[in-house]
């Protein structure tokens, strides 16, 4: 029986993207050249190609769906209205439509090139699309008229996939776990940054704490945005000495939440399911430390193995015809 994957459909079209993009003169003579594209997708092409295919028909379903009849018209307009956008019978939402679809142009030719420059530039450009759509959440809930807690906007789920695309891609980019690790790490933290920034009062009451919003959290959330940051760019560069102290420094942040669940006054009325994620969560960065710490010296063992066979083999006498 034959199994279709997301490999043997997607090398068929990004060979007939690459084969469209070669007969323009530019792209013969640019880079990377059409002949030394690679004939299997990667990974990254594939999450790539991926995210191209979502904004597609996201960018389609705007200029399609509002010329279809009431019944999924209607429906669109509600999901539009919903996280935030009038209706989308204008010329307006047909013009964004359009420029999403045009956009993916460049995810699907890229993916097909193996551009891992853009890879790298399509994960900040979509993890910046979230924290846009942070914003605008934000400053739905501060013109709302309603004194109640500010909570965040549908508009913030909808750029939701954004933020876990480009994780993912970051994840398959990356040569080894202790950075995929770290850099995970770091958008969990630029994204709690976010949170108590924007949202601070939805937080603490989530969080189940019987205290109210200061300039702590402030404080708080700016060390926890350069935490995240120092993580981010520790795990594109390779800083190793850095990566594992900032497993270290998650491990140790993620304990104190523990601790203060359990123990702190004002968070003992939080709920049992926080706690229980908490401690997953720790456990989880535990083990991802001892893991990735694993894995990195195992691969140096094998790195030392490689070299240590090539010296042998060098240094070994080499016999001639003449002798």
């Amino acid at each position: 029986m034959t199994v279709v994957t997301l490999r043997s459909w997607a090398d068929p079209i990004f060979a007939r993207v690459r084969e469209c993009v070669c007969l323009t003169e530019a792209a013969q003579v640019g880079s990377p050249p059409c002949a030394a594209s690679a004939a299997t997708a990667s990974a990254p092409a594939l999450w790539t190609f991926a995210f191209g295919v979502w904004m597609l028909v996201l960018g389609l379903s705007f200029i399609v769906v509002p010329t279809l009849d009431r019944g999924p018209a209607s429906g669109f307009n509600k999901i539009a209205k919903a996280i935030g956008f009038p209706g989308v019978e204008g010329v307006w939402s047909r013009l964004f439509g359009l420029s999403v679809a045009a956009l993916s142009l460049l995810y699907f030719v890229a993916a097909a090139f193996e551009l891992r420059t853009f890879f790298w530039m399509s994960v900040f450009g979509r993890l910046g699309i979230f924290a846009t759509c942070t914003l605008l959440s934000w400053n739905h809930g501060r013109k709302a008229k309603a004194k109640a807690v500010a909570r965040p906007h549908a508009l913030l789920w909808a750029a939701t996939p954004d933020l876990l695309s480009a994780t993912a891609t970051a994840w398959v980019l990356l040569p080894d776990s202790i950075s995929r690790v770290v850099f995970v790490g770091g958008v969990a933290l630029l994204t709690t940054a976010l949170g108590f920034l924007t949202f601070p009062a939805w937080i603490i009451q989530l969080v189940g704490l019987n205290v109210e919003p200061d300039t702590w959290n402030t404080v708080l959330a700016a060390l926890l945005f350069f935490f995240g940051a120092y993580d981010l760019a520790a795990a594109i560069l390779g800083l190793t000495p850095i990566l594992v102290a900032a497993i270290l420094g998650n491990t140790a942040v993620m304990l104190g939440v523990v601790i203060a669940l359990f123990c702190e006054p004002a968070a003992r009325r939080s709920n049992w399911r926080l706690k229980t994620i908490a401690t997953a969560l720790f456990i989880a960065m535990s083990l991802a430390l001892f893991g990735s710490l694993g894995g990195n010296r195992a691969g140096k063992t094998r790195d030392r193995g490689a070299t240590r066979a090539t010296t042998a083999v060098s240094a070994a006498p080499k016999w001639t015809s003449d002798s």
